[in-house]
């Protein structure tokens, strides 16, 4: 099995990269537009950290695809066999709200399955890497070491990562059907990141707005620390045919995942009843 010893080096050194130009802009002057789409806030930071990021990846690998958040899509992914999916700042209305609950993030699919990422937080200079089969691991405080996604077998979840800016019913719904407290967070990595630390039970959303970029990084994460990130119904997340994730996603560890998801499926059947008839 391959162990991605290279391109770990490589985007974990680009991230910190990225970070630090993230960083340096916080709390400033930003020069912040709203994308065409509908999809949210665009900063200039997050243009520089794109443009960063996709130098980097492009020199390192000049074969692999890329599909980045601030930049046109060519839509070379949907058949390259490896593609680099890059959130340059997962979590932009936190960033410009100056609320420290932003990442950079980086994430490797090959052939379709995410198998290495990055997620750094930069504003609290916290990085969590790994890839399939060599585990993850937690930079912070000076200090590194293994993560490991605690082992919670049939347990129903105490706390709950939700959107901090994308709430919806149809959350607050599966937050009472699964009988947990709802702890809100900005980043979609920095939710990952706290089911793999054990801060909270379970991730989960509804929003159709959550694209590959906001979790091929994670997605490779919590695999390597032991978890999973998965929709509703408990499908692997496709990174193949749609720029977005229409079913909702959960995170947990590999242990408390069926329990979280025996609740989840029913009312995903009920919010997506064609894609439960396919089922």
């Amino acid at each position: 099995m391959a162990r991605y010893d290279r391109e770990i080096e490589v985007l974990v050194e680009a991230v910190r990269e990225a970070g630090a130009l993230a960083r340096a802009g916080f709390g400033g002057e930003l020069r912040v537009e709203q994308k065409p789409d509908g999809q949210g806030p665009v900063s200039d930071v997050d243009r520089a950290c794109d443009a960063l990021l996709r130098q980097r990846l492009s020199a390192a690998f000049p074969e692999d695809a890329l599909l980045t958040e601030e930049s046109a899509d060519d839509g070379a992914w949907r058949s390259a066999y490896r593609v680099w999916m890059v959130d340059p700042i997962d979590g932009t209305r936190e960033y410009v709200a100056g609320v420290d609950e932003y990442a950079v993030m980086v994430g490797l699919c090959v052939d379709g399955r995410p198998v290495a990422g990055a997620v750094y937080a930069a504003q609290r200079d916290l990085l969590v890497y790994g890839a399939v089969g060599r585990g993850a691991r937690l930079v912070a405080g000076g200090s590194e070491s293994a993560l490991a996604a605690p082992d919670s077998a049939g347990q129903r979840p105490r706390w709950i990562a939700v959107s901090r800016s994308h709430q919806t019913d149809r959350e607050q719904r599966l937050c009472e059907a699964l009988g947990g407290a709802e702890r809100r967070l900005g980043s979609v990595g920095l939710k990952v990141i706290a089911v793999a630390r054990g801060e909270v039970d379970c991730y989960l959303a509804t929003s159709p707005k959550i694209k590959l970029w906001d979790t091929c990084a994670p997605d490779a994460v919590i695999a390597a620390a032991g978890g999973r990130l998965v929709d509703l119904f408990g499908r692997r997340l496709d990174y193949r045919e749609r720029l977005a994730h229409p079913h909702g996603v959960v995170a947990a560890s590999n242990a408390r995942l069926e329990t979280v998801i025996a609740v989840t499926r029913p009312l995903a059947a009920e919010f997506f009843p064609e894609a439960a008839r396919r089922a």
